[in-house]
């Protein structure tokens, strides 16, 4: 079973973990199940402004549904480290995916919807030789704008969280701690039992 942690951030920029949960599997009944859970924490005056995740269909579908009123944002960061890597892939150029991640960012952190719209035209004409490259760029990310783009993100207070950076340190200690980032409560409580007695 896999590992889902929540994390939250307040407006200090600190972080806290809110809760983890073992999926059965990362399908939309499991999210839905453990976003009920999260939704049954709060106050409902006090759900969550934003949520940020990275680009998991399930999840984000699910997000839509439990907390309709919640903004979500797609990480930045990998949406980036997948733009480098395709244009590597369908190049095998290190020079032209970093040039690619150079354009692609003009249109991330266009602040304005013009300005937006005038970076994506100069970017299909930059790459008009590159079709493949533009058909990903187009169906993956860009039927996502709204959810990565300054234009649209800085109207929502998000505190500067763009990215899942915050949440993956986090993640890494617990699975540092846990000693695996798979399993079940059972052999969680087995594990901690051990190491318990084993101090004693």
């Amino acid at each position: 079973m896999s590992l889902f942690e929540i994390v939250g951030c307040v407006p200090t920029g600190n972080f806290f973990v809110i809760t983890m949960l073992f999926l059965q599997d990362e399908k939309k009944n499991s999210f839905e199940w453990a976003l009920h859970c999260l939704k049954g924490l709060i106050d409902p005056n006090h759900l969550p402004e934003v949520i940020v995740t990275d680009r998991e269909l399930a999840l984000i579908h699910t997000i839509e549904s439990v907390f309709p009123s919640t903004y979500h944002i797609l990480c930045t960061r990998h949406i980036a480290k997948n733009m480098e890597a395709i244009a590597r892939s369908v190049t095998k150029s290190v020079v032209f995916a970093l040039g690619f991640l150079g354009n692609w960012n003009r249109i991330v952190h266009a602040e304005t919807k013009v300005s937006y719209e005038e970076n994506v035209q100069h970017f299909q004409k930059i790459y008009a030789g590159h079709q493949e490259l533009l058909k990903y760029v187009q169906t993956t990310w860009l039927i996502h704008a709204r959810k990565f783009v300054h234009a649209y993100t800085n109207k929502v207070l998000h505190f500067g969280n763009r990215t899942t950076n915050k949440v993956e340190s986090a993640h890494n200690s617990l699975k540092r701690f846990l000693k695996t980032s798979t399993g079940n409560l059972d052999s969680l409580v087995e594990d901690a039992f051990t190491v318990r007695t084993s101090r004693k």
